[in-house]
């Protein structure tokens, strides 16, 4: 808005760098493809314990 200084938008008019929402979405597709791989090898393992 104009006219409103820098110290009147304080927190409320903080934004976030884009890098870090990319940075988290490659955080969780980097631990959803090691719980699926994890899986994926020990799937025997898991399905012959449930019996």
């Amino acid at each position: 808005m104009p006219g409103r200084t820098s110290k009147e938008n304080g927190a409320a008019g903080h934004q976030r760098h884009p890098v870090y929402a990319s940075e988290a979405i490659g955080l969780l597709v980097i631990a959803l493809l090691l719980l699926a791989l994890t899986l994926i090898r020990h799937w025997h393992d898991i399905h012959g314990g449930l019996r």
